[in-house]
């Protein structure tokens, strides 16, 4: 559960005005992008953290469902679902 979400202004800068004092870590999901993160920022009272987030760009997974004779099947309805990493363990990079 997020402490605090920001939208990207038209310069891509994003400001998180009621941010605490502690350790955070910050992520940047993007439409069409990957997801990039700076972790363990430490934020003092009355400081300021700057950092520079570069989205990678998103992966795509693609296709075809076939009927048991090798025909297109129509009207298939696919879902893609997240499968969460094991305790630890860092997700693949795709």
């Amino acid at each position: 559960m997020p402490m605090e979400t920001a939208v990207t202004n038209a310069q891509g800068i994003a400001l998180f005005s009621e941010a605490p004092t502690g350790v955070v870590h910050l992520c940047a999901r993007g439409v069409g992008h990957g997801e990039a993160c700076e972790h363990d920022l430490g934020l003092v009272a009355g400081g300021s953290i700057s950092t520079v987030l570069a989205l990678p760009a998103g992966a795509t997974l693609s296709g075809q469902v076939r009927n048991l004779d090798g025909t297109p099947a129509v009207g298939v309805r696919l879902m893609a679902l997240s499968v969460p990493s094991p305790p630890g363990r860092c997700p693949p990079r795709r």
